[in-house]
């Protein structure tokens, strides 16, 4: 019962670590005798190996990290900032007090990096997003401008030749008639033509009193 119950608990154990392996990161367990355990990692310091062939991890080269593993084993360590074989990490770590042995936490700098690389590439997109909804704006803003524009040199056009007729045209009439008139000696007569109420009325009214 003892060996079954052991062995359940260290499947576990290995199921959680393995689940907990993502990219740039993992979990992996140390015995009380600086050696991995449990690891998903399947090269480097952090690998696990039967005991024979493993190594104490509080008495390898990397100081800092020796250091790190024997503070892990005795109580919670914080976060601690290590180079491993020429990559730095962030690293945390825990006793497990039933057992001696400690669990660490294993997390590749690289990959905090990012969110923040994400968030930059986003920031240009949205820039040439917001530059590209500029350049169309603007362009739509030019046409309409345009549009209005020839819209209003064709209004005036309109009212300067529907200006030019009800004002030209009752002027030529009235000059036509004086023409006319004085030529046959008859006398000037006010025409409905002339009733613009404006000067020309008044010009007309002037002939007719004359």
């Amino acid at each position: 019962v003892a060996v079954v119950g052991a062995d359940i608990f260290l499947t576990s154990i290995n199921d959680y670590v393995e689940s907990k392996a993502a990219e740039g990161s993992f979990v992996c367990v140390i015995s009380d005798d600086g050696e991995v355990l449990f690891s998903p990692q399947r090269q480097g310091i952090f690998k696990a190996a039967v005991s024979s062939e493993a190594q104490d991890l509080r008495d390898i080269d990397n100081e800092e990290l020796a250091a790190f593993i024997t503070q892990a084993l005795q109580e919670a360590t914080g976060l601690h900032q290590i180079e491993i074989d020429g990559q730095t990490y962030y690293l945390s770590g825990a006793p497990l007090p039933t057992l001696g042995w400690a669990v660490l936490s294993v997390v590749d700098k690289e990959i905090t990096y990012q969110p923040a690389a994400a968030m930059l590439s986003r920031y240009d997109e949205i820039n040439e997003e917001a530059l590209s909804a500029y350049e169309d704006g603007a362009r739509q803003a030019s046409r309409t401008i345009t549009l209005l524009t020839v819209v209003i040199i064709v209004l005036a056009i309109i009212g300067a030749l529907t200006l030019g007729r009800r004002t030209v045209r009752p002027l030529e009439q009235l000059t036509k008639r004086i023409n006319s008139q004085l030529k046959g000696g008859a006398v000037f007569v006010m025409d409905d033509a002339y009733r613009t109420g404006d000067e020309i009325e008044i010009l007309a009214e002037s002939f007719e009193s004359l």
